[in-house]
């Protein structure tokens, strides 16, 4: 037994399909049993009577008349779309103990849990590692290009891939992250848009990956109606934790999940997040981290999000999110200070589109904690050797906070002009971060910070950039 798992619209059924049709000479019989429609699992050994084209008979079970018709053939059945009936997994680990040279091929967004049962995950089509600029028949040959271009072409036969559109259609793949469904429903809006055009309503794609063949089942016409097949899979609990993890950009730590998801019960919290993982709605990545990272395809995160807003339930998963790398920012400053400065440069790097979201959010909502983030990560830029963005960030964080004229603690301000002087100085704006550190000098006199007044001091009269300031 073979289960091909894998998130919805990645190609589960195709693949399936393909490996029977290769098969055929292997086994006397070959069979495809479609379970999309089953919603009772009671009803599942009926469906693999009726696709062997069995009578079933009040005198004998359903189990024996498979078992009997079966015996001594050399068969493979295919059983497609197994996820919502997965109660019925007993009825299929019977078949393989009475049936002895029976071999199974099940397709399904989660395994069985079977003794015996193999899983293969499959994955979206591979798209290009590299950022470098690759020729245009390099790009051809990745299977998301190909796959794009196929379609599109099919769809409308005056699409052509050239160096011209490569660019955008590259872009396209890699936006929708080289998931198979996703590119076919895209594809097939070239015969109104360009493919730049079709990248710029990307922005949305829960409502134009739309319009499917109707030879696809209902729930793979649009990819709104795949996941939501998935996600009504799940109970209230993994509903909740799966809307949670949709706040974050790129992928989190399991650390970070947990807190953002803020769990009663910590085994229990385990066993969902396990069950998501199953599933296929969320997957584990390789990391620089000791620890796994968890990460979701964009259109599945963008599911999350609207599902979290339909529950009137995001900006409170956004303020722990923001606490949460508020909290690892004021870490990661200290850590990038001592022996493990080379560990924490890696760990922020990975962190950083979470960091950008919670800057982005705090500078709406909470304009003091959004300031005190930038000045926590100003010695990261400055590592990074990102002074542009790092600038963008603080200069933003100060015109709102001084816009606003709120009651802002004085050292977080003084430690975000500082820390935006020491960012300028070394893009050499030299007159400006004379400015901000002026400033910066003025606060700590006014707070009698000490240890603040000497660093400042220190900058301005040598001239050198030292961040060295804590967070107490």
């Amino acid at each position: 037994m073979v289960t091909l798992v894998g998130t919805g619209g990645v190609g589960k059924t195709r693949l399936a399909l393909e490996l029977a049709i290769q098969l055929q000479t292997e086994f006397d019989k070959v069979w495809f049993v479609p379970l999309a429609q089953v919603r009772d699992p009671n009803l599942v050994g009926y469906s693999v009577v009726t696709s062997l084209g069995l009578i079933e008979s009040a005198e004998i079970s359903t189990g024996k008349l498979i078992h009997n018709y079966l015996a001594g053939k050399r068969a493979l059945i295919v059983l497609d779309n197994f996820e919502h009936v997965l109660e019925a997994a007993p009825f299929v680990s019977e078949l393989m103990r009475n049936c002895p040279d029976l071999n199974l091929l099940v397709t399904s967004r989660a395994p069985l849990h079977l003794a015996g049962e193999y899983e293969f995950e499959v994955l979206p089509l591979a798209l290009p590692a590299t950022k470098n600029h690759l020729e245009f028949i390099e790009l051809s040959q990745y299977h998301a290009v190909a796959l794009f271009v196929q379609r599109a072409s099919a769809s409308y036969s005056r699409f052509e891939f050239t160096t011209t559109n490569a660019q955008a259609v590259l872009d396209i793949c890699k936006r929708l992250e080289g998931l198979p469904l996703a590119l076919e429903l895209a594809a097939a809006w070239l015969k109104m848009l360009s493919p730049e055009q079709l990248l710029a309503q990307l922005n949305n794609p829960l409502k134009i990956l739309v319009g499917g063949s109707i030879d696809l089942l209902p729930h793979q016409r649009t990819i709104l109606n795949t996941i939501e097949w998935s996600y009504q899979l799940l109970n209230e609990q993994e509903k909740r934790l799966f809307q949670a993890m949709s706040i974050f950009v790129s992928g989190c730590t399991v650390e970070a999940a947990r807190v953002v998801s803020n769990p009663l019960d910590e085994f229990g919290w385990l066993v969902e997040l396990r069950s998501l993982a199953e599933k296929n709605l969320v997957r584990q990545q390789e990391s620089t981290e000791s620890e796994p990272r968890l990460v979701m395809l964009e259109v599945v995160r963008e599911f999350g999000l609207m599902k979290l807003r339909e529950q009137s339930g995001e900006d409170v998963m956004r303020e722990r999110h923001l606490d949460y790398y508020l909290k690892l920012s004021q870490e990661g400053e200290e850590k990038l200070k001592g022996r493990e400065q080379k560990e924490w440069k890696a760990k922020l790097e990975q962190e950083h589109p979470n960091f950008r979201m919670a800057l982005e959010w705090s500078l709406q909502y909470h304009p003091e904690k959004g300031l005190e983030l930038a000045g926590n990560l100003a010695l990261f830029w400055i590592r990074q050797t990102n002074l542009k963005e790092g600038r963008l960030w603080s200069e933003k964080a100060l015109s709102l906070i001084n816009v606003l004229e709120t009651d802002t603690d004085l050292r977080i301000k003084a430690k975000a002009l500082y820390g935006l002087a020491a960012i300028t100085k070394l893009q050499d704006d030299r007159n400006y971060s004379k400015g901000k550190a002026t400033e910066a000098l003025e606060l700590a006199r006014q707070i009698g910070d000490l240890k603040l007044l000497t660093i400042v001091l220190s900058q301005l009269g040598t001239g050198t950039v030292n961040l060295t300031l804590d967070a107490k």
